[in-house]
């Protein structure tokens, strides 16, 4: 506010001049109107923005091919024990490796998933092992292949489920199971027909 009054009260000390500006040339006008142009014109965009992930899985296929992506065995394919045994091993040599607290929090949280993946693998065939685990980080006596009693679990031999007749999986302990049924089916159906 004070530079406007001093700007005032110096222009009235002057004897008020005639405020003017120079016009404008036209090749300044020229050259102004082109940098506007440039400045508000619509930009060529690129096919993918840098940065950015290719998004061609989004492009329309065909409903067979689509069909067939989703038949793949591959996406529902559960990983075998093994490999969770191999990733918990490999994730307790890290953890005793970590350096900082945030390297162990991170192992430590990777672990306590691979356990929990592992374990709910492991409870479909070695469910009756789960006794003998006492701490959630001790898990050896559910991925042993030997019992403590020295007793080799039946399942043990074809891990990977054995395919049926007509191509699906089903593990040892569904097939036992079903075997079960059966034996009990014809029991009573003997003992109806005692009766």
């Amino acid at each position: 506010m004070l530079s406007r009054d001093k700007n005032w009260l110096f222009w009235k000390y002057s004897s008020c001049p005639a405020i003017s500006r120079p016009a404008l040339t036209p090749e300044s006008f020229q050259t102004a109107q082109k940098s506007i142009h440039a400045l508000t014109a619509n930009k060529r965009l690129r096919p993918s923005p840098m940065g950015s992930l290719p998004l061609d899985f989004l492009q329309t296929r065909p409903e067979s091919a689509l069909l067939q992506a989703l038949a793949d065995g591959t996406r529902t394919e559960t990983p075998a024990l093994a490999e969770y045994c191999d990733k918990l091993a490999v994730v307790d040599l890290d953890l005793g490796m970590a350096r900082d607290r945030k390297e162990r929090i991170d192992g430590a949280e990777k672990k306590a998933s691979l356990a929990w993946r592992a374990l709910r693998v492991a409870g479909r065939t070695r469910l009756a092992r789960f006794d003998d685990v006492d701490e959630w980080e001790d898990l050896d006596a559910v991925f042993s292949s030997e019992r403590k009693d020295g007793e080799v679990d039946a399942d043990e031999a074809d891990e990977n489920n054995t395919p049926d007749t007509n191509g699906s999986t089903r593990d040892s302990l569904t097939q036992q199971i079903a075997v079960a049924d059966e034996a009990n089916a014809d029991q009573e159906a003997d003992q109806s027909m005692q009766e």
